[in-house]
């Protein structure tokens, strides 16, 4: 995601994994950065992200 990108707010019909490899992306209070590991389980809604200097992040499920 480019500097400054936001993620608009959206609802998974499956279970995410993200695995940050670059930069930074914040939901609401968490922040993100390389290395950081994110699981979300079915039904759960992301709320919006806003990435500072933008990021790379390999996402496993579905878009």
């Amino acid at each position: 995601m480019a500097p400054g990108a936001v993620l608009p707010r959206h609802e998974h019909p499956d279970a995410e994994a993200c695995l940050m490899l670059e930069g930074d992306i914040t939901f609401d209070e968490v922040e993100l950065r390389a290395g950081d590991f994110q699981y979300l389980p079915f039904g759960v809604t992301h709320p919006a992200g806003v990435t500072r200097g933008g990021c790379v992040a390999y996402v496993s499920g579905p878009l």
